[in-house]
């Protein structure tokens, strides 16, 4: 059997003021720190035993950019803000880790470490030092990095397999604003199968806490479940696995420059407050050509009230995957049944497989047009539309799927039952941002923000 070591690329952009720890030399510029002993060889990773719910061939991105939005491995998307040291990547091979810290109402990543599990003592960091400028270190060995000349302040970290030139982890030293390090990693399933952490389960789709339990998305990067999912994988979940992300180890769920803990997050907000750190960008987030990065920086700019986000290479130069169809994941039985509407005397309960039989235009007008929910009274059962029992024949199967037909519970009678409202309204609603902050879900009809997660501007939607 032949043994595959792993093939990354480390992609840097230096704005500016970045200090690398390295010796000089041409084959391996960022061989050791000056301070720091000769390395000793690292033996080839090996790649993760093959499973049988992994994709091998499958090529997939994720990361973490802006003020920072997450991007799982199937392209879904949330924000988290606070001040914790995660893992974002944990499998067989490597441990990557990130530190968020808070930037008076967001916050930024100011550092990444990547580590070998055959080799834990030799790693990749950088780290932002001060405001703007950047400290690199790396002391793995040459036998598995080599480093290429900058290009336009691009600089690459490769690790040396040839057998997968294109899986790499870039990192983006951005100085947007305050400063901070974006992270984008791409590879196929023979390499990064079995990957868990915050940027997404590689195997399963989705991102799950370090337990193994699903955590729904889209979500709002204030709720309670992305909280505990960033406390889940605060360093180290295993307590055997080091820590290379320097400094103190928090996991602080503020926003704020409230904290001892933080004290740049104080002096990057006076910096911010004298006005010196926003740069010119003559691009907008409306320039932003893919649908994810766009809310993205919408998001940004929501936060800040600066289009200067959108200058980020993360957006500018982004790093896609295969595209990757969204029914894969999910599952659907020709059993599975619905109600039709209008909801008469008589409810009318079909089944996917009656649904498939039917000529596209007519399986396109239902699924379209039920959008009912009905309970009935003597099991108790609750039927809804045929988008939620049937998605794969429906094609509703997004994470940000929204038919501008749906209904949510916009607010409830006094008898108890649901006022409901249409996705297709409440996009231009006066009232939309009350409206997707309410959590009521009545007779079956869900709340806004999980009923219509585009017009209510769920990070990722």
């Amino acid at each position: 059997m032949k043994i595959l070591s792993v093939s990354f690329l480390f992609y840097l952009t230096i704005s500016q003021g970045v200090k690398s720890h390295a010796a000089n030399n041409t084959d391996l510029l960022l061989s050791s720190s000056p301070n720091s002993p000769t390395p000793s060889p690292t033996p080839s990773p090996t790649p993760n035993p093959t499973r049988s719910n992994c994709c091998l061939t499958c090529v997939k991105r994720s990361g973490c950019n802006g003020d920072p939005h997450y991007q799982t491995w199937d392209n879904k998307g949330y924000d988290y803000h606070g001040g914790c040291d995660q893992v974002a990547i944990d499998n067989d091979i490597f441990q990557l880790q990130i530190r968020t810290r808070p930037r008076y109402g967001y916050s930024d990543i100011t550092q990444a470490a990547l580590w070998f599990k055959n080799n834990p003592s030799k790693f990749l960091r950088m780290k932002l030092d001060g405001i703007d400028s950047f400290d690199i270190y790396n002391d793995i060995d040459a036998s598995v990095i080599s480093y290429v000349p900058p290009t336009d302040d691009l600089h690459y970290f490769r690790f040396k397999d040839y057998d997968y030139p294109n899986s790499f982890v870039r990192l983006e030293a951005s100085t947007i604003r305050n400063g901070r390090v974006n992270v984008i990693v791409k590879g196929p399933g023979r390499l990064l199968c079995g990957s868990v952490g915050m940027f997404g389960n590689w195997d399963e789709g989705g991102v799950t806490d370090a337990s193994g339990n699903d955590v729904a998305l889209p979500a709002p990067h204030n709720s309670a479940r992305i909280k505990n999912l960033a406390q889940s994988w605060h360093i180290p979940v295993n307590p055997t696995d080091p820590e290379h992300l320097d400094g103190l180890n928090v996991c602080d769920h503020t926003t704020h420059c409230n904290t001892p803990a933080f004290p740049d997050c104080l002096a990057a907000r006076r910096r911010e407050l004298r006005g010196k750190t926003v740069k010119t960008c003559d691009a907008s987030c409306e320039d932003i050509t893919d649908p994810v990065l766009r809310s993205f920086c919408k998001a940004d700019l929501a936060l800040t009230g600066e289009d200067e986000w959108a200058c980020q290479k993360a957006y500018t130069q982004p790093v896609f995957g295969d595209p990757i169809n969204p029914c894969d994941s999910v599952e659907e039985s020709s059993s599975n049944e619905f109600v039709r509407s209008p909801i008469r005397k008589r409810a009318r309960i079909r089944d996917c497989q009656w649904l498939n039989e039917k000529k596209p235009k007519v399986l396109k007008k239902i699924c379209g047009k039920d959008v009912d929910y009905w309970k009935d009274p003597s099991t108790g059962t609750m039927y809804g539309p045929p988008q939620k029992a049937c998605p794969i024949t429906c094609n509703a199967c997004e994470t940000c799927f929204e038919n501008p037909k749906t209904k949510y519970t916009k607010r409830v009678s006094k008898k108890g039952k649901a006022i409901t409202g249409r996705c297709g309204y409440l996009k231009n609603s006066k009232s939309k941002a009350a409206i997707c902050n309410r959590k009521k879900s009545v007779s079956g009809y869900p709340s806004a923000v999980k009923a219509c997660p585009q017009s209510c501007e769920l990070p990722g939607c």
